[in-house]
């Protein structure tokens, strides 16, 4: 099935069955689109998705993690956003496009499916992004990029790791903030400026997370 693309005036020229969509996704796979919409400018307006988990795998069939890539914008101003589609998200943006894609970064196939229509959620988004980092292990820092659209993180890690440290830096690499022995659950605030975090395991090995919370 092609993804929705409009041209008319976004939704009104839609089918209701079009303004949702359900795919299957491969283990291993590039992103695939579930639904594109597109209207004129002068027609910009809020769009709500939601995202959800539409078959859940037993437990023990493996590590399940789906990404999702939001694209939207109006005129000359085009956005882009990932975040985890988690156990179901939903999302609202401004816009006279806006673009749906779905990534699976786990061990087994998943279903999936967005809907969209006009206006807002209620109340603030609880979108986040994790960052895995790792493995990591004594004097073998991971250096990764915050995301887009990220206001501060949660720092976890496995058990295999008994000291972390951790550096912010910014756009040059030059370090902001940061601290030796950093506890698991830890919030890392976001400043002005802010670019990157290095992780680094000072004693023992394994896996770190950053869970990153988005303004959308």
């Amino acid at each position: 099935m092609k993804p929705l693309t409009m041209t008319q005036d976004l939704l009104d020229a839609a089918h209701g069955t079009q303004l949702g969509r359900a795919i299957e996704l491969g283990v291993g796979e590039p992103a695939e689109t579930l639904i594109r919409v597109a209207g004129p400018d002068q027609r910009s307006q809020m769009l709500t998705v939601t995202l959800a988990l539409e078959r859940v795998a037993p437990p023990g069939g493996g590590r399940r993690a789906v990404a999702a890539v939001l694209r939207w914008g109006s005129g000359g101003a085009q956005q882009e956003a990932e975040a985890d589609w988690s156990q179901g998200a939903v999302v609202s943006v401004p816009g006279s496009y806006l673009e749906v894609l779905a990534r699976n970064e786990g061990r087994i196939p998943v279903r999936v499916s967005a809907v969209m229509g006009y206006g807002s959620r209620p109340g603030s988004s609880a979108l986040q992004r994790t960052v895995s980092y790792g493995p990591l292990g004594t004097s073998v820092p991971v250096t990764l990029a915050i995301p887009a659209w990220a206001v501060s993180g949660v720092v976890l890690f496995d058990d295999g790791i008994t000291q972390l440290d951790l550096v912010v830096k910014d756009f040059e690499g030059d370090p902001m903030i940061g601290g030796d022995g950093v506890p698991i659950g830890l919030q890392l605030p976001l400043p002005n400026g802010a670019a990157s975090v290095t992780l680094e395991a000072s004693s023992g090995s394994g896996n770190a997370y950053i869970v990153y919370s988005l303004s959308l």
